[in-house]
């Protein structure tokens, strides 16, 4: 893909038909969702990873190949990959598992961190994310427990990190595919902080449908930049 993408007409020309199915099964979630006895059943799950397993089919129609090349790609396939089984863990038998849920979501913020990279750093912006989530876990320290008051605060870590690398990384504002990109990082950490204050803090009304929206935003956002690799990350990667 040429790095050309300069506004959504042309993303929609480009990748239209093989993002369909992403929205497609992002609208079947929502709808099974609002009928409470599908939740945190089979189904539910299955329906729950349907987008993001779409979107690792729209990297395989993008060129994905298992070859020495494509190391970007490779690292985002990862990164959906551990998403998926994250979100399979938290979604069954009613987040039993969330501790393996949350343990998926941090190797999928390594490859995603990995496969961003630290060039450009822009240390400014990483001061930013950092201190906005020390105040947030700093509301809700207190009511973590067990393994939780360790772990919590390493995923922020990897969290923030991530949203940092994916703001840091956008160098013309005219592209899409990299302005999307930082949205869906900045909507990734806004997503799971909706988590952890609907979990940890109070009770949020509606928490799991602003929750799914930003998270499903966030993955789609970050996919979309396979589309645009600078000749930068090109050369670093």
């Amino acid at each position: 893909m040429s790095a050309q993408i300069q506004n959504i007409s042309q993303l929609v020309k480009v990748s239209g038909l093989q993002l369909a199915p992403f929205f497609k099964s992002v609208i079947i979630y929502f709808v099974i969702y609002s009928f409470e006895f599908w939740q945190s059943n089979l189904l539910s799950t299955i329906l729950k990873c349907a987008p993001i397993i779409s979107l690792m089919a729209f990297l395989f129609m993008n060129n994905l190949k298992f070859s020495n090349g494509n190391r970007y790609h490779k690292l985002l396939l990862g990164g959906l990959i551990f998403s998926c089984m994250g979100d399979a863990f938290l979604d069954y038998q009613q987040g039993k598992l969330f501790e393996l849920g949350m343990a998926a979501f941090a190797v999928a913020q390594i490859f995603y961190i990995t496969m961003f990279g630290f060039t450009p750093l822009k240390i400014w912006i990483g001061l930013i994310f950092y201190s906005i989530g020390f105040i947030s876990v700093a509301l809700f320290f207190n009511s973590l427990t067990d393994i939780l008051v360790f772990a919590v605060p390493i995923y922020c870590l990897l969290l923030l990190t991530m949203g940092w690398r994916s703001v840091a990384r956008v160098e013309n504002f005219k592209s899409i595919p990299q302005v999307l990109c930082a949205f869906g990082g900045i909507s990734f950490v806004i997503s799971d902080t909706l988590i952890a204050f609907n979990l940890f803090l109070t009770p949020i009304k509606y928490a799991q449908i602003y929750i799914m929206i930003t998270y499903y935003f966030a993955q789609f956002g970050i996919t979309l930049s396979v589309l645009d690799i600078t000749k930068k990350e090109k050369k670093s990667h």
